[in-house]
């Protein structure tokens, strides 16, 4: 299989990974809308679309392999694995209620790219001992865009991710033009977007923007400046993170992961917790479990 191996965060055009919504796309078709994100220069596009038949979608999916070949972008297809094997995608994104990854691999074969959708330090770790080429992080901000999604899991997860998982990994919820900054300080190399830059009336201008605005803070000295020091916190040392953020490194928790805090930071009120797959005790309990873990 020729695949367009792109992953999230891994070279410098890698760093918006858009994907598709018809529902937000104000009446224009996909091939506008992605012959717009590519000749801006999207070099990741993932069609997710969650209400089509699979013949319109294999169609649609089809138009979109030929325009991300001319374009020497990467395609990846949002849960049908079916799909992406019948357009010739570069890779497939699944969910962690879907296809296990391992079943997907013995599917699709060594070469097209998985990508698994986490929210939890659990899922991160089982998802490289899976096999997973790239992780989403996720939503870390409050999201409309899909249905049934779990409560955001903050910047105190990208933090986490950043600090110790080795994939590649993609943030995702929420992130749009003004907040991208925060989210590309905390460690983010590739951000996704949807309603950002479908919903806009000029696609091109608003991924310019965005592109413009995530790395404003490359003037500056990296938050994660010295990711050599990766895991150092959980052996019982601690990661010296650069400028320009002030970051407040916590005792190691009782579960054994670096908490990190900007300073500053507030801990938001407690919220139910949908049941998206996390462990119920990594994210619902954070006020308590910071607490214990600074005393």
């Amino acid at each position: 299989m020729n695949v367009t191996r792109i992953l999230p965060g891994t070279r410098p055009d890698a760093d918006i990974y858009a994907l598709t919504d018809s529902r937000l796309s104000l009446g224009r078709s996909l091939e506008e809308v992605a012959s717009a994100l590519l000749g801006a220069g999207v070099r990741i596009l993932q069609y997710r679309e969650k209400e089509m038949d699979g013949g319109e979608m294999l169609e649609q999916c089809r138009l979109l392999r030929r325009l991300t070949r001319d374009a020497s972008a990467c395609l990846i297809i949002d849960d049908h694995v079916d799909i992406a094997l019948l357009c010739g995608a570069d890779g497939v994104h699944v969910g962690q209620t879907d296809i296990p990854v391992p079943d997907v691999r013995a599917l699709v074969g060594p070469d097209m790219i998985i990508g698994l959708s986490t929210h939890s330090p659990d899922q991160a770790r089982a998802a490289a001992a899976a096999g997973a080429d790239y992780i989403g992080v996720g939503p870390i901000f409050a999201t409309r865009t899909k249905r049934n999604v779990c409560a955001p899991v903050t910047l105190d997860y990208l933090d986490w991710v950043a600090g110790n998982i080795s994939l590649p990994f993609v943030a995702i919820g929420g992130i749009k033009e003004h907040n991208i900054a925060e989210v590309a300080r905390h460690g983010a190399k590739c951000c996704a977007l949807v309603s950002e830059l479908v919903g806009a009336p000029d696609i091109a201008a608003r991924v310019a923007a965005v592109r413009a605005a995530m790395h404003a803070h490359d003037a500056d000295a990296p938050a994660f400046r010295n990711m050599e020091g990766r895991g150092a916190a959980r052996a019982g040392g601690s990661v010296e993170y650069g400028p320009p953020r002030s970051v407040l490194l916590s005792k190691v928790s009782a579960a054994g992961d670096p908490v990190f805090r900007p300073a500053g930071f507030t801990l938001p009120p407690e919220r139910p917790q949908v049941n998206c797959g996390c462990p119920a005790s990594r994210f619902q309990s954070r006020p308590a479990r910071l607490k214990q873990s600074i005393s």
